[in-house]
């Protein structure tokens, strides 16, 4: 069956977001104690806290059509990065909140989600805790949030709170070989295109870059297969701006080599050329990659100071340092990590 217009401009991790709630990727207890609540109709106002992609947002829309008996003009979703003030309270929630339900189910709840919640401020949040009160038995509040300690305590005792872990890799793998199989099938059916093709080492390189970020995952596997229409795993660090295993283990051979160090100019030359303008990747991005390997290969005195410099070099890129002198600053860290003694710093 043909998508719709509508749907077909979507972005995977829209089109492929969870509709019920055993299609949640979270916590296996999280989706009982849902299941149970709706099913007790006892549902209270609710924080969703942790990483992005671990579902939140996903289980807060889940959960709202459920409680709101799948009226959507009783479910209310502001974002807190673009609607953070007073007047947001006053003029949107509060009137919501105030509108009196006829001909509905009892049962039927209004609600009100907040993605990213803490980037409220404390004056509006106390504002909230006014507004949960006064219209607590007809409305329930859903708030997502990265800092939970960012919710003051005068709201976050008004809810029950769950803490979402990133997603595992093989639920993000699984519903990576799902959305593969899916896309497959609709290009045969629309165009008689075979040619979409995808192994496991190319999902694991995906479950690998985005680690445990389902929505980074799912727009990654949609930027691949639009680029490339077959999916290898040297195709996915290509689009992820990120350098593949085997040029990161050469990289690091060359930065701390376990014989005579090469020069300081060829080392230079082959993170410069090799690694960033040849491959597209980015300083901040190959840094990401180098700080896990630091621990192999810097003496462990000295590995939280060396990584503490690793992350003022990203700083002086973000502050729009040359890129050159942060490259150079970079190999000669390493080079020099390598002789360091007890009693040296780096």
């Amino acid at each position: 069956m043909a998508l719709t217009e509508a749907k077909r401009e979507l972005s995977w991790d829209e089109r492929y977001r969870p509709r019920r709630i055993d299609e949640l990727l979270v916590q296996t207890q999280y989706r009982r104690i849902f299941s149970s609540w709706i099913k007790d109709q006892n549902t209270p106002h609710l924080i969703f806290s942790g990483p992005p992609g671990s579902g939140k947002t996903s289980a807060a829309l889940v959960l709202s059509d459920i409680l709101s008996d799948h009226t959507p003009s009783l479910v209310l979703t502001l974002n807190a990065s673009d609607e953070r003030s007073l007047d947001t309270v006053r003029h949107k929630i509060i009137p919501f909140a105030a509108q009196v339900l006829f001909g509905q189910n009892v049962r039927t709840k209004k609600v009100v989600v907040l993605d990213e919640a803490d980037a409220w401020g404390k004056p509006v949040q106390n504002l909230l805790r006014v507004v949960m009160e006064k219209y607590a038995k007809t409305t329930r509040f859903i708030f997502t949030c990265n800092e939970l300690h960012e919710i003051i305590g005068a709201v976050r005792s008004r809810c029950s709170v769950f803490r979402f872990a990133g997603v595992s890799a093989a639920d993000v793998r699984a519903r990576l070989q799902h959305v593969a199989a899916d896309v497959r099938a609709r290009l045969q059916h629309v165009a008689g295109d075979q040619g979409v093709a995808c192994d496991p080492e190319s999902l694991d390189a995906i479950v690998h870059v985005t680690q445990g970020d389902l929505r980074a995952a799912l727009s990654l596997l949609q930027c691949t297969l639009k680029a490339h229409k077959v999916l290898t795993p040297e195709h996915v660090y290509q689009c992820a701006g990120r350098l593949p295993p085997s040029v990161l283990d050469t990289l690091c051979t060359k930065l701390w080599p376990p014989d005579e160090p090469a020069s300081f100019r060829s080392v230079f030359s082959f993170v410069q050329e090799k690694c960033l303008q040849q491959r597209g990747v980015a300083l901040e991005a190959l840094i990401d990659q180098l700080e896990p390997r630091v621990y192999d290969h810097v003496p462990l005195s000295h590995q939280a100071r060396f990584v503490q410099q690793l992350h003022g070099l990203q700083r002086r890129m973000a502050m729009g340092a040359r890129q050159n002198l942060q490259v150079a600053a970079l190999v000669g860290l390493a080079l020099a990590s390598r002789s360091v003694g007890p009693n040296q710093n780096i």
